[in-house]
């Protein structure tokens, strides 16, 4: 876990020491399998810093091909990070999300399928519904890997871009705003419809109401 949780904040602080140490710092130089592992673990701990770890690579050009297989085929194909898009903890979710779409934006077969952006799209829109302070399942091990996370960005605040589940919301929207089918979709009203194991992911506010609110609530 410390081995991920220091590839994170290279990536983050000198991205060219942290593409190398996730090229070569991890077993057989095979990354893939160690990340993997920290997300089929179920400790939440573990899951945050897989969720930092692919957020951070995929922020960064040379580090993408590094864990582009960790998306597998995008939403509905069963991948690891969509295992991460199941966890109990808001961060863990926007972590993974964040990933998952500048990954296949990145891919222009994904980037370009209809179905893959509105599925970007939807998860998008439910990271501006989250409530970050609401947790569910098991609170006491929940509330560990918060405080975990929260420790991190403590840490790492001068080097780190690590935002809230909302913020990451936004952050998605900006990358989709490109594509004319999403305007569009945002124009005629739309809002989320449960995708993320979220306790209040469906929203009756459209996307727009909603990026309003948060705006005028900054």
């Amino acid at each position: 876990m410390r081995k991920g949780q220091l590839t994170s904040s290279l990536l983050l602080g000198k991205s060219s020491i942290g593409v190398w140490a996730l090229k070569e710092g991890w077993s057989d130089g095979d990354a893939i399998t160690e990340i993997s592992a920290l997300i089929r673990s179920q400790n939440n701990i573990a899951m945050s810093i897989a969720s930092e770890l692919v957020s951070a690579a995929a922020s960064t050009e040379h580090a993408r091909p590094f864990i582009s297989p960790l998306v597998g085929n995008g939403i509905g194909s069963g991948s690891p990070l969509e295992a991460l898009l199941e966890s109990d903890i808001g961060d863990v979710r926007s972590g993974a999300a964040s990933a998952m779409a500048k990954l296949g934006l990145a891919n222009k077969e994904l980037s370009n399928d209809e179905g893959e952006v509105m599925g970007l799209l939807q998860v998008a829109v439910e990271l501006l519904n989250e409530n970050d302070d609401e947790v569910m399942g098991d609170k006491d091990a929940n509330k560990k890997a918060k405080q975990f996370l929260e420790k991190n960005k403590k840490k790492n605040s001068s080097t780190t871009t690590t935002s809230t589940t909302v913020e990451r919301g936004i952050e998605l929207l900006s990358y989709l705003a490109s594509k004319t089918q999403v305007k569009e979709e945002l124009t005629h009203g739309f809002r989320s419809s449960s995708i993320l194991k979220a306790p209040k992911a469906t929203s009756s506010q459209t996307a727009l109401e909603r990026l309003l609110e948060v705006s005028c609530a900054s």
